[in-house]
């Protein structure tokens, strides 16, 4: 068995499955009329057979149909019935049915022997009285001659030379080849056939041995296994079938280890009792290749096992994903993470196979599918599971291999009786160590399922050594991590020095080099030397969490494998308690060394340090609950960004101007540009930081310097420059679609050094934006816009005048912008060609991706949208919103963007794509958005009428309540709100003074958590807790309070809040641990009851804390602060230019007498009162702001 046969030619003429029968039986002549007698005989007992035994044979009936097209569209009972009467009257081919009924007819074994796979068996009970042999031929083998084909066996291969010498080879085909690539091609040569033979014997007396190019794996949904019998006969099953691994689904066994006769049960589950629905998962791995450790529990539906395949280690998965909603369920999104964390050399080398209960349809198929999916597939259309599968192909780059088989048996791989279905799947990754695999799907009469088993055989893909392919990553460049903390020391800063100057020395560039060349050289030479000096090895495990680990997996299985045993139960507590303990003192013994190392250096130094080792400290431990997006729908949202409604290309202009783009750059500029630059900056594709530039050479800097100012002059950019990156970063916690992330783009070093200068001349092109848009611009801050709307409302109120203020919400105004339209623009504002070509050609044409959980998208040529992350892309936004802002203004005369002098609603302030409106009336707000809405759509922009939002302010209304939930101006319904977000600051329909200071006290909270998180197990002393209190929590309560008016409630509940958390601060340093420790100790020494003094204490410490808390902070409070914030902003104010826009919001005043009732307290009453704290007159305090030094020395006296 398993060797090469010689068999008997039967006629194709569809009688062939049951000519072969009676050849095997009779061993008659075929061509006689006997033996066409034989097999009319032979068809009406069969199909009689079958429809005494209908149940048992429905399951392979409905396979059998599924195949045949030409039975027409009807249900499939009706089906089965046309199948078996054209099976006993007519040429119909048979299926496994036909087979098995004439094994039970016949009382025979029937084997059938494939071209390439396993013997598969018919009957196997011990009453069987004799062995039919039968050849099985797919129609590729017979040259789509029929569709299969079989053939009676005639002889083995001891009896072919006898055959060959009488001259009977008309009568005889090429064996079938099976188990060994030896067997393939085999010649009428004595010597070799004897070779065949020995072979052949040797792996048939090891079935469970097999040859090293051949790897086959099985996956089956068993619909239960608990029964000890049934596992015994899939055991011997698997054995005589050769089966490595084999991966079952819903075994409805708890989760434990057992073994049979020939393998290993690795079985998972989520929990003991049997699932009503169907649960458990296994791997069976054959004891001859079982190894310690390679088992992995993913999910309790999913398990791994890490096998030994042609020489390198591949992952074995088994799932099973139930019919769900991908949102509740959330299988796939499991079992991604699981992947995407894995070491790349096993991400590379995986297979998973299992239930996936997925449909995946022809006609949902899209080009991109096609390189992931076959044809080979039986729906029309996709369930919410195959849309989930598709999805997890993409993000992982895997196939689905069943697709891509050429068997017809996988087309359906499960059957109720009722309906057909292909939900069973093999998904790999394309791997070099091995060919396509051969699959098929086979249903096994001795076992009962539903589901079909599905067989895959693996071989080894064996290619000369010379013809090796070269790899080609599509993830671009990895990522390296260097010590960029080195280079702040002279020593490895001058190692770093020499190493780029020796190897740019070795590189000289030619006069005929480009400038790709010539960058490409210094990029190497930078990563070259950074390799050499500042590379920073990964920390491996250490010995102590190896053997914890080790440890803990051994004693969990021997604890699966006896869950009533109590004392293997402890033994794996143990192991579990010991594996925490090991990763919290690892974490531990990093945190004192850490604490070590900065122990001798000064506060502030000692603070910064700090700050960065908690803020990496949390990134690590609090990650949130975000919902998993699959790469396709980035891929689909990134494929917008690559065309404009328009289709327009972006186009140069002659330079015919007379203007050119500026002067050239020269060294020191260049220079000055490097070091502004920010540290710790995430670099671009090229892995060249900032810090590699900033602490580099003079001959480095002469290089770059002679490179950007020749890309300058000639405008050619390294294509290197202008491609681009995208990390998706979560606006919220718990980010949960693509909308609630924002898309910051990672650009080169040396092309942000290059947009800096570009932006530079731009600057010196055109006229400075008016002073309503507050982003990106020079003497501009949040903080003007949020004073200026803040002194309009206030003013208004006191003298009772009604007012609308519309916050304007662009849809994704960054993303969306075309940018094909901003050379026009420029020009239109007077920039000169040269300049415009130049930034079309270095900013506008970028090619980009997108990098999500490890995966990278294909790079696209973007038509839409700016780069955040650029420098100069800002400038350019705020430029196009500007041309369309000002043509608003023509259609609005009364609307101004210029405030000299004086503020008029209607009127806009604007930060980036904030935009405000305050406006008196709702015609004004109607009449505005009609003009507003067709050009912003000129530019690709559009009005989100969702989040844009109304909050009136009516002095009127006495109480803060919406007048309306949803407003009608014109076509537009929009929300009404009563407390509208005004970049961080709290806007409210009444003149409430607390929304502010309550919000900036939650969001205090929140931080003040995350440090205790990490003083509750690592104590700081009290001096370096103080100064990450000033720069964690003062920053978060201050923000925007210099410009908000805050009455003694307000500073009440900051002072509160401040008192809390520095109690709580203070028990949570070292100095108190200690104490506590010691009073500890002496209260073991002297026992006493001290419960009354200790509550006496406690109230002492309660009521004189409060007077505690400014010495403790050497009046450095939040409320002196806010003073201080407060008249230091008041003197900017009086520093700003005459006739501009936040003195004429300070000086705003409505010729209307004021409304009846009690003054209203402003931020002007504010700035009085903290002046007066100086004792220093408003006149004289006026003259003292002029200079910055003096105001400064003043101020400081308040704390």
């Amino acid at each position: 068995e398993g060797g090469a046969v010689m068999v008997k030619k039967i006629p194709g003429d569809g009688h062939c499955l049951f000519s072969a029968i009676i050849h095997q039986f009779y061993r008659d002549d075929i061509k006689s009329d006997a033996h066409k007698q034989k097999i009319t005989e032979l068809r009406r007992q069969v199909v009689g057979h079958i429809k005494d035994n209908y149940e048992e044979y429905h399951a392979s009936l409905m396979d059998t149909v599924a195949d045949l097209d030409h039975l027409g569209p009807m249900e499939n009972e009706m089906r089965i019935t046309e199948f078996l009467q054209r099976l006993e009257i007519t040429n119909e081919w048979g299926g496994q049915e036909t087979i098995a009924a004439s094994a039970v007819l016949f009382n025979r074994r029937i084997d059938i022997y494939y071209e390439d796979g396993p013997i598969v068996a018919f009957n196997r009970s011990a009453a069987a009285s004799g062995v039919i042999r039968l050849a099985y031929r797919s129609s590729r083998a017979l040259r789509n001659r029929c569709r299969t084909h079989y053939d009676s066996i005639l002889h083995t291969l001891q009896t072919f030379d006898r055959a060959h010498e009488n001259g009977r080879d008309n009568d005889l085909i090429q064996p079938v080849p099976r188990i060994t690539n030896l067997q393939r091609n085999i010649r009428t040569n004595a010597s070799q056939l004897s070779n065949i033979t020995d072979t052949a014997s040797a792996i048939s007396e090891s079935p469970m041995i097999q040859a090293e190019d051949r790897y086959p794996i099985m996956s089956w949904n068993v619909r239960g296994c608990s029964e000890p019998q049934k596992r015994e006969v899939m055991d011997q099953l698997f054995k005589e079938n050769g089966y490595r691994i084999v991966a079952l689904q819903e075994t409805r066994l708890a989760e434990c280890t057992m073994e049979t006769m020939n393998y290993f049960w690795f079985n998972v589950n989520n929990g003991t009792k049997r699932d009503r629905i169907g649960g458990g998962t296994a791997i069976l791995v054959a004891k001859a290749e079982c190894k310690d450790n390679r088992f992995k529990r993913i999910t309790s539906n999913s398990c791994s096992y890490l096998a030994d395949m042609f020489g390198d280690k591949v992952l074995v998965v088994s799932t099973y994903i139930r019919t769900e909603r991908q949102t509740e369920s959330g299988e796939f999104q499991k079992l991604f993470r699981y992947i995407v964390n894995l070491p790349q050399s096993i991400k590379d080398k995986i297979i998973i196979v299992g239930d996936f209960n997925a449909h995946i349809g022809k006609m949902d198929l899209t080009p991109e599918d096609r390189a992931v999916l076959g044809n080979n597939l039986y729906h029309d259309y996709c369930n919410e599971n195959g849309t989930g599968l598709k999805n997890f192909l993409h993000g992982l780059n895997l196939k689905n291999y069943m697709t891509f088989s050429s068997s017809k048996s996988v087309a359906t791989t499960w059957t109720n009786g009722k309906s057909i279905s292909q939900i069973d799947h093999i998904v790999m990754s394309k791997m070099n160590i091995m060919k396509i695999p051969k699959i098929c799907a086979y249903y096994n009469l001795n076992l009962k399922s539903d589901h079909k088993m599905i067989e895959c055989i693996l071989k080894m893909h064996k290619r000369p050594l010379t013809d090796q392919p070269r790899t080609v990553s599509n993830t671009g460049p990895k990522r390296m991590r260097f010590d960029l903390e080195l280079l702040k020391s002279n020593e490895e800063k001058n190692k770093f020095q020499e190493r780029v100057n020796c190897i740019l020395e070795k590189r000289p560039t030619t006069a005929t080099a480009t400038v790709e060349e010539k960058w490409f050289n210094i990029q190497d030479s930078i990563i070259n030397a950074a390799k050499s000096v500042l590379q920073k090895p990964g920390s491996p495990p250490t010995p102590r969490r190896m053997n914890a680990s080790k440890n803990y997996f051994i004693a969990h299985q021997r604890q699966l494998a006896d869950r009533s045993n109590q004392t293997l139960k402890a033994e794996a507590k143990k192991a579990r308690k010991e594996k925490k303990h090991a990763y919290i003192d690892h974490f531990n013994d990093k945190v004192e060394t850490f604490l070590r190392e900065i122990e001798n250096e000064n506060p502030l130094s000692q603070m910064t340090k700090t700050y960065k080792f908690i803020k990496s400290h949390k990134r690590t431990t609090t990650a949130g609950n975000r919902r998993y997006i699959p790469i396709q729908r980035w891929n689909a949202k990134l494929q917008e960004s690559a065309s404009n409604e328009q289709n327009q290309e972006f186009e140069t202009f002659p330079e015919d101007d007379g203007r050119d783009a500026g002067e050239e750059p020269t060294k020191e500029e260049i220079r000055s540009i490097i070091w502004d630059s920010r540290n710790n900056c995430a670099p671009g594709l090229d892995n060249v930081h900032n810090e590699f530039l900033k602490y580099g050479s003079e001959e480095l800097l002469d290089t770059i310097t002679d490179l950007i100012r020749e890309v300058f002059r000639t405008n050619t950019v390294p294509k290197s420059w202008r491609e681009t990156v995208q990390i998706p970063i979560p606006k919220i916690h718990n980010a949960q679609n693509i909308d609630d992330y924002r898309c910051i783009t990672l650009c080169p070093s040396i092309y942000k050094i290059y947009s800096k200068i570009l932006l530079d001349r731009l600057r010196n092109q055109i006229d400075p934006i008016p002073a309503y848009q507050m982003a990106f611009q020079a003497k501009r801050s949040a903080a003007d816009q949020i004073f200026v709307l803040r002194r309009i409302l206030d003013e208004r109120w006191r003298k009772g005048c009604k007012t609308i203020i519309v916050s304007l919400d662009i849809k994704q105004a960054f993303d969306r912008l075309d940018i094909s339209k901003a050379g026009q623009i420029l020009l239109d504002m007077g920039v000169s060609k040269a300049l415009v070509n130049r930034i079309i050609n270095a900013c506008l044409q970028e090619k980009t991706s997108l990098q999500w959980y490890g995966q990278r998208t294909r790079s696209i040529k973007k038509m839409k949208g700016v780069k955040q992350g650029c420098p100069l892309s800002p400038q350019l936004f705020i430029l196009m919103l500007h041309h369309v802002l000002m043509s608003v203004q023509q259609f609005i005369p009364e609307l101004k963007l210029t405030h000299e002098g004086s503020i008029k609603p209607p009127c806009i302030l604007g930060y980036a794509d904030d935009v405000t409106f305050i406006c008196r009336s709702e015609e004004e707000v109607e009449k505005l958005l009609d003009i507003l809405e067709p050009l912003l759509h000129s530019v690709g922009l559009e009005i989100n009428v969702k989040k844009t939002k109304v909050l009136y302010r009516d002095p009127e209304l006495t109480n803060n309540v919406a007048p309306e939930k949803m407003g009608k101006f014109g076509k537009y319904e929009l929300p009404v709100v009563t407390t509208l977000k005004n970049l961080g600051a709290q806007i409210t329909s009444s003149l409430t003074r607390g929304a502010t200071t309550a919000d900036r006290i939650r969001k205090a909270q929140k931080a003040f958590h995350h440090l205790c998180s990490f003083l509750k197990q690592h104590p700081l002393k009290l001096a370096v807790i103080l100064k990450l209190y000033h720069c964690l929590i003062t920053p978060v309560v201050t923000y925007s309070m210099e410009v908000s008016t805050i009455i003694k409630r307000n500073r009440d509940a900051l002072r509160k809040m401040e008192n809390e958390m520095l109690k709580t601060l203070k028990g949570l340093s070292a100095e108190e641990k200690d104490k506590e420790r010691n009073h500890d100790n002496m209260e073991t020494s002297n026992p006493r009851d001290s419960s009354d003094d200790q509550s006496d204490i406690e109230n002492d410490d309660n009521d004189t804390f409060q007077q505690e808390a400014p010495e403790l902070l050497k009046g450095y409070t939040i409320n002196n602060k806010i003073r201080v914030a407060r008249l230091n902003y008041y003197g900017h104010i009086i520093r700003s230019e005459h006739g501009g826009i936040l003195k004429s919001a300070l000086e705003y005043k409505i010729d209307k007498p004021k409304k009846i009732g009690r003054p209203a307290y402003t931020w002007r009453t504010c700035i009085r009162q903290d002046v007066e704290r100086t004792g220093i007159s408003l006149p004289h305090w006026q003259d003292v702001a002029l200079d910055r030094s003096k105001i400064k020395e003043q101020t400081k006296k308040l704390y």
